[in-house]
């Protein structure tokens, strides 16, 4: 996966280093925001069962190529990171006779990194801009804690700790839309929204986890071509 994306950023320079044109701008953005990890399920979902969002964010390079006055296509290169948190809310404790042992509550905090590459299409009318696009992402790596409690057999019981149980997809893809308001030439306000269409995790798991990020930022042209 990394020989994959030190590819594509070599790609980029030498597209840049190879184009003769006076509509090229670079940049760098950062973003900061929310995430949430939407569960849906082949099966009814628990009353016990709740999702919730997370502190996410994204940073990196954009290249952008104007195509007519209002008009210009888009790449970015961006570390994402998608946060999560679930939790299973006093989850009755069964016997395989279905005899109920206790109550049990499971909180789980996801952070999963990415390498993202959005592509989008950008109009400006003055100084707001509208785009739409999609993004892929490469998956790099995760991070998972959980904590539990409850009453097992009349008696309470609690851990913590880091670990998971799910083998994450290596690709993830998805709708991104997003805002942009100009403070000058350089400098740029933009609001993104991301709708993940894969489940992050096998279909045979019998559920599938699926990403949604909103993010506040700014971005920068730091090089006109």
């Amino acid at each position: 996966m990394r020989a994959l994306f030190l590819f594509l950023i070599f790609v980029c320079v030498v597209s840049v280093d190879t184009i003769k044109s006076q509509n090229l701008s670079i940049g760098v953005t950062g973003n900061l925001g929310v995430s949430q990890i939407n569960l849906l399920s082949d099966f009814p979902i628990p009353d016990y069962y709740e999702f919730d969002y997370s502190m996410s964010s994204s940073a990196g390079l954009f290249v952008q190529k104007t195509i007519t006055k209002k008009s210009s296509l888009g790449i970015e290169i961006l570390w994402v990171q998608i946060q999560g948190r679930e939790a299973e809310v006093n989850k009755p404790i069964l016997t395989s006779s279905g005899f109920e042992r206790g109550l049990a509550t499971e909180e789980t905090d996801r952070s999963i990194a990415y390498i993202g590459g959005p592509i989008y299409y950008h109009l400006k009318f003055k100084n707001l801009g509208i785009k739409g696009g999609v993004q892929s992402m490469i998956y790099l790596s995760q991070k998972v804690n959980r904590k539990s409690s409850g009453v097992l057999d009349g008696e309470p019981y609690s851990y913590e700790g880091e670990w998971d149980d799910i083998r994450y997809n290596d690709f993830d893809y998805g709708l991104k839309m997003g805002l942009d308001y100009s403070l000058n030439d350089h400098l740029r306000l933009r609001a993104d929204y991301y709708h993940g269409f894969k489940s992050i995790i096998p279909y045979w798991i019998a559920r599938s986890l699926k990403i949604r990020q909103f993010t506040l930022g700014i971005e920068y042209d730091i090089y006109h071509l």
